[in-house]
């Protein structure tokens, strides 16, 4: 039988954040998106949606950091508060920006954790 081997990751490393004032504000690029057929949506867990865009290891250091480090890079995390989950986010174009309820999912549901402390802790702002 094959070795199964679960590695998660160590460490994402995120570059900017960006903290919005409504959803709306958040989906409404991803509607633009999707106006011009890319598959596009976001991510929720623990009160807050965001929007999760890695660097693909398609270089050697990103791919030797991915393997060997188990670290990933994201240039940019924007994200809102929304208390309860909705399976949608419709923009003022009428467009409805699919949301992912991703509290299943370790890695982004931290994510989701971290941004909250970190929403509540910028600059004493609330």
């Amino acid at each position: 039988m094959v070795k199964i081997v679960y590695e998660p990751l160590q460490e994402v490393v995120i570059a900017e954040v960006v903290k919005l004032e409504s959803i709306e504000e958040l989906a409404r690029p991803l509607g633009f998106m999707m106006g011009s057929g890319q598959v596009v949506g976001l991510n929720w867990a623990e009160g807050i949606v965001f929007m999760f865009n890695v660097l693909s290891p398609t270089t050697d250091t990103l791919s030797e950091e991915y393997v060997f480090n188990r670290r990933m890079y994201c240039p940019s995390m924007p994200f809102a508060i929304m208390p309860e989950y909705q399976s949608s986010i419709r923009t003022q174009e009428g467009l409805n920006v699919p949301v992912i309820n991703v509290t299943q999912y370790p890695n982004l549901k931290d994510i989701a954790v971290w941004l909250k402390e970190y929403s509540e802790n910028i600059n004493g702002y609330k």
